[in-house]
């Protein structure tokens, strides 16, 4: 049962178990839906091969993949056991809490370099080591052909709307959408410091804010051995707000979309090494 929770805690073999449910796919269908390279994606179907979540079929020259029911099943019957010895709340809650611990736990064994820090009364922290050079980091933040592929946070949203003015003063715009809950939800804000490679300072406001002013984000990056240190601090202008935000679990979204963005380097890390080898 370990290895398939293990499989499952990266957001993306997630939302492929998300989209074989409604029947089998070719590999072509699920590289279209995820925004993925080819190759990535066949890399997250064998580690869900290997712990027997789904299964593979030829036809002519497609690969087509379905689910296995059998580990699912064994998960099914595991929270069975919670939902019996709990005895609080009504089933349907105790059901949702459980299945949400049990996913978020399993999430954060593939986020172990993300941490979570209050600075200070009014600040949130969160910290995460990306294995990529300070350049690519910094391009990942700012060019939105980029952040499109990874600030989504949980599995089922796209971000549709993403324009980005990277200058002092410029404006930036972000639209996500939930399509099968039928959501939407914007927010934007202005650049107040701009460092090339290693620092941006932006205002942040939700189109429906549901804590008063704007927030202020810094993102700061260093870099050593190749790796690049990323620190988010978000500023607010109250400490309810700061504490409401900690309790919204707004930092679990940011651990899977970094997630998201390690895949993402990753990808381009061996773009780049393939354009700069040479001719053998």
């Amino acid at each position: 049962m370990m290895e398939t929770l293990r499989a499952l805690a990266e957001p993306s073999r997630f939302q492929i178990v998300e989209l074989l449910r409604d029947g089998p796919r070719p590999v072509g269908d699920l590289v279209h839906r995820l925004r993925l390279h080819q190759p990535q994606v066949s890399k997250h179907l064998r580690v869900l091969s290997d712990a027997g979540l789904v299964e593979a079929r030829v036809d002519a020259q497609r690969r087509i993949y379905a689910l296995r029911p059998e580990p699912l099943q064994e998960l099914e019957v595991w929270l069975e056991r919670y939902r019996r010895t709990e005895g609080r709340g009504t089933e349907e809650q105790g059901e949702k809490a459980c299945t949400h611990k049990t996913i978020e736990r399993a999430r954060m064994m593939n986020s172990e370099t993300f941490k979570v820090a209050t600075p200070s009364d009014l600040e949130i922290a969160m910290t995460r080591v990306f294995n990529a050079p300070r350049r690519l980091v910094f391009d990942a933040l700012t060019k939105p052909e980029l952040v499109k592929q990874w600030l989504l946070g949980p599995p089922g949203w796209s971000m549709p709307v993403c324009e980005i003015d990277l200058r002092v003063g410029g404006a930036y715009r972000y639209v996500w959408r939930n399509a099968a809950k039928g959501k939407e939800m914007g927010s934007g804000g202005v650049f107040r410091e701009i460092v090339l490679h290693e620092r941006i300072v932006c205002t942040e406001l939700f189109d429906d804010a549901w804590y008063a002013g704007e927030a202020l984000a810094t993102n700061v990056l260093t870099e050593q051995g190749g790796k690049t240190t990323l620190i988010l601090t978000v500023l607010y202008q109250l400490r309810e707000t700061r504490d409401a935000v900690l309790k919204s679990g707004m930092e679990s979204g940011v651990a899977v979309s970094y997630d998201r963005l390690e895949e993402l380097l990753a990808s381009q890390g061996t773009s780049v090494k393939e354009k700069g080898a040479s001719p053998s």
